[in-house]
Formats: structure tokens, C-alpha cells, sequence
């Protein structure tokens, strides 16, 4: 399973447990990553299909609101295969 799939799925989880503005902040290496997942963003309907065949068709996380309105630093945006 990716990091990007395993953080998702970790967004998801605790969503349902604590509500919608539950944020992850995943540690990857020296960095802590708060991701965001937008289909809108998929070139194609394959892009939205990772590794393991799970489709991904909802929007998922909070990186644009929390990057802008709490942390007022700059978003990374970054267009990643989730395959």
C-alpha cells in the first residue's frame, strides 16, 4: 500500500470518528505532510484507481483550508499517480 493510499484511507477513518475537520498530519521523513485528494484533478477515470484497485471518486482531506486559513503558509500542489 502506498503513503498516499495508507493516508487517505487513515483521513477517512478518523473523519467518521471525530467529524469533518479531523486533519492527519502524517511524518515522512523530516517532513509532516497534510495531504488532499480532488478526482476533479484526475486526467482520466484510470488516475483515480490506486494500486490495489480501490476507486477513489470523493474529494478527500483538508490541505488547501488548513494550509491557507490556520497555517497561512504556501500549498505545495502537487499532481501525484496514485498507481
Amino acid at each position: 500500500m502506498s503513503f498516499i493510499t495508507y493516508y487517505l484511507n487513515q483521513q477517512l477513518k478518523y473523519e467518521k470518528l471525530y467529524g469533518r475537520k479531523t486533519v492527519i498530519v502524517a511524518q515522512n521523513g523530516t517532513f509532516y505532510d497534510i495531504l488532499e485528494y480532488d478526482p476533479l484533478y484526475c486526467v482520466n477515470e484510470e488516475d483515480k484507481i490506486d494500486d490495489e484497485k480501490q476507486v477513489w471518486n470523493e474529494r478527500i482531506g483538508h490541505a488547501v483550508y488548513i494550509s491557507s486559513n490556520v497555517l497561512d503558509c504556501v500549498l505545495t500542489k502537487i499532481l501525484i499517480d496514485i498507481n
